[in-house]
Formats: structure tokens, sequence, C-alpha cells
């Protein structure tokens, strides 16, 4: 675990065991997964930081037209706090070590074993054994979801399986960090929580979906659905980054300040960042802050705005010669913003919310007007980059033509067993099957 991420994990949610938590710390970096691919260049500059054109809040934030720029306006409408309408919800990053979606969680023997030997051991113990035996709730996820759907071959089952087969053929093993996190950081802001479980109707008789099956299937569809999505920032590519001397100097503390404002105190609705400022990538979705100013010629903190403001060039600044060229006033700004992080997987209902804080200090540059032009950072850690899915936005799935209202009675229409195949052998769940599942848990 990173010290200077100062992460504080609280386990809340009932489980039938609990991942370790250096295991836990180890699969954030999991986050690769689909973000690196996204993360663009970012044009590093050793001279100066400017705020640059693949970092700017205004490409991100929901209301980019009404953007408040101005520090005494926030500071007039009371937003040094803010907070989401919608709590985004926890769940487990589902870690391909454990066979992803495929991981038979009610199982504690997975806990314990490498990539190779759980897949040797759900090779020994099929899925069919466990159905034959009245073992249902044993089963994973995945294997609930083939099972119900008369999915011959479990291909939804083996397309998580998949996902460890190419690390393990290459490195003769999976390192515990990989998962889906980022297809759970985009779910739990863009879909109501799955919170009640589920019975369905199956061909070997009665079945449950408790709400962590559920959160399996959502977060597996935004995790390998293609959608839409706002991204500004640029991820570090150094393992151990010198400052100003790599291109880990990421987003401007004045994109990071006008992004929060704007997205979270403003518009009340949340985003993804990511929490590491180096090679590692922590994506988490941020539902609240709060900040205080502190005055950098004395070093003093305080509410009051007017206290807090210098002037530029009336004290030692020693990082003068990379302010912008704008830059009238320096305020420093101390702010603590706080998101949700991962669950285990359980059978329990209504689950709670994993959360975590961190503490970002910085300063921002100020104009003539007081409006945000530039900032540097103070603290260690910092966001890399930040994202979020475009509002409205769903992954779309082969044949999706709207929701459905299932009853999940054994009685499944042959044309939903048909695009339920069609997409489980392309790696996703079908997405009216999951948003029909999704709504019944959440009621």
């Amino acid at each position: 675990m990173k010290v200077a991420l100062s992460l504080l994990i609280a386990f809340s949610t009932p489980a039938l065991y609990a991942y370790d938590t250096s295991s836990i710390a180890a699969q954030k970096a999991g986050c690769r997964h689909e973000i690196i691919r996204r993360a663009l260049p970012r044009n590093f500059t050793k001279i100066a930081s400017p705020i640059r054109d693949n970092d700017r809040a205004e490409n991100l934030i929901s209301n980019p037209l009404t953007m408040v720029k101005n520090i005494r306006t926030m500071d007039e409408q009371n937003l040094q706090s803010g907070k989401t309408l919608s709590m985004p919800w926890s769940d487990s990053y589902w870690p391909i070590s454990q066979g992803g979606i495929s991981q038979r969680y009610q199982d504690e023997k997975f806990s314990r074993l490498s990539w190779k030997d759980a897949r040797d051991y759900v090779t020994r113990l099929t899925a069919e054994d466990l159905i034959s035996r009245g073992k249902w709730n044993k089963l994973s996820p995945a294997e609930k979801y083939d099972f119900l759907f008369e999915l011959k071959g479990f291909p939804l089952t083996e397309s998580s399986w998949e996902e460890g087969l190419s690390y393990f053929s290459q490195y003769g093993s999976v390192e515990s960090w990989m998962g889906y996190c980022h297809g759970w950081s985009a779910a739990s802001i863009m879909t109501q929580e799955p919170r009640k479980k589920v019975a369905v109707e199956t061909s070997a008789g009665k079945g449950i979906f408790y709400p962590s099956d559920i959160k399996a299937l959502n977060t597996y569809l935004w995790s390998n659905g293609n959608f839409p999505t706002k991204f500004i920032g640029g991820r570090c590519n150094d393992k151990s980054p010198e400052e100003r001397e790599s291109d880990c100097i990421d987003n401007n503390p004045g994109t990071w300040h006008l992004t929060v404002v704007n997205q979270i105190g403003i518009s009340k609705r949340s985003f993804i960042m990511d929490a590491s400022s180096g090679y590692e990538v922590w994506n988490h979705p941020v539902y609240s802050y709060e900040y205080t100013y502190m005055n950098p010629k004395t070093g003093i903190y305080t509410k009051n705005l007017a206290e807090a403001i210098a002037k530029r060039g009336t004290f030692e600044d020693k990082k003068e010669k990379f302010r912008s060229r704008d830059a009238e006033y320096i305020v420093g700004i101390a702010m603590t913003v706080h998101y949700a992080v991962e669950n285990s997987p359980s059978t329990g209902e209504d689950q709670e919310v994993n959360t975590s804080a961190n503490e970002f200090l910085y300063d921002l540059e100020l104009n003539t007007n007081y409006s945000i032009v530039g900032g540097e950072w103070d603290s260690d850690s910092h966001p890399d980059f930040m994202w979020i899915p475009v509002e409205g936005s769903y992954p779309r799935t082969s044949g999706d033509n709207g929701d459905l209202d299932l009853t999940f009675n054994n009685n499944i229409p042959a044309n939903v067993k048909s695009s339920a195949l069609v997409n489980a052998r392309q790696g996703l769940p079908y997405g009216p099957i999951v948003r029909s599942l999704v709504k019944k848990s959440a009621r």
C-alpha cells in the first residue's frame, strides 16, 4: 500500500470471507485495464505548467457554459464544500486472479488459490456438478447467469476466465491487482445500486441472485462494453518520477479545483479520479469535498478568503518560475475529498458503502479578476487524471433494443436467450437482462 495515498479502508459489509487488505491495495492498480488506453499524451513542458489543452475542466463537467471560474464567486456562493445528490455504491474489483466474475466467492477456498489453482479447481468441480448437488449458491455470478439462460458451454464464465489466461500464458501467473475497477466506478455513478436478492426459477429449481451477483454482472458490462466518456489529464508512465523530469505533473491544481467545485459543488454529480500521482492507477468515484484556505505568504490557514490571498511577487515563492503568465495572486488550498472504495462480495442485502478520503494540498493562481488560471501541487498525493461516462450513456450490447421486464420464471423467451448467447460469446452480459436484474434488486 502506498502510504502517500492516505488510503483508509473500512470493511462494513458482511462477507463469507474478506480479502487481505494488502491484496486489495494492490488490486486498485488494476484499473489500468481500460483506462490506460484512454489516457492522453500530456505534451509535458519543463519550463512552465499551464493548464494544458487536454486538461480543461470544461471538457469534463456537466455545465461548461455556466462554469464558475472565479474564486471569489465560489466563496460568495458557499462552494467551499459540496456533495453529490446520489451516492456511488461499493462493489468488488472482481480480481482476475480469482476468475473475475467467475469467482465462486461463497467458496472460501477461492481466497487462497492462485489463478491456475482456481482454474483447475472449477475444472474438476464444474458448475454442472454443483447444480446437480443442489448447490446453486456456490456458483459464481457468471455461472448463475449462464445456467439461468441455458447458455451451452458457459460462455460468459469462460470469457471471464480467459481474461486471466492471456496473462498466465505469458507470465506464468496472474497478478492480484488486475480487475474491473473501471467498470465498477462507472456503474456505481451511472446506475441504481442492487440492494435486494432476486429469486429466479431455473431448469433445476429455484435460485437466488444476491446483490453482489447483480453488481458483478453490471460491473462486467461497464468494464467490457462501449460507451462515450469525457476524459481530462494524462497518465504518469514513470515508476519513479522525478519532479518536472517526467510527464508526472498530473492534473493541474487549477483544473482539479474547477472540476470539483463545478461538478460536485454546483452540478451535484460525481466523477471518477485516479487518486495516485504515480505509475499505478487507482480509480474511485468521488462524492464530496470540503476545503479551507492558506495564505502562501504567512503559511496561516483560514476560512476567510481575503486573508488567504497573497499578491504575486510579495513573498519568497519557490515555484515562481513555473507560474502562469496571467497569475497576479496566489491562494493556498487544503482540500479533503471523499470517495467510494470496494467491498468484498457477499450474500448480504442493503450493503453499506465503503469510503475513504484524501487530503490534497495545492495553491491556485488567480488573474487580476481573481479567476483561476493555474496552480501548483504542494502534496505528494494528487490526481493523475479524471473521467466520467457521458451523462445518459449506457454500454450497448448486440440486439439491445430497450428494457425488458423479465419475470425470471423459467419461461424466458427464446429471443432473449439467443441475444444473451451472442453477447456472452463477446464477453458481455446482455444489457436488457442486466438492467432488469438491477431494477428488481434496487426496489
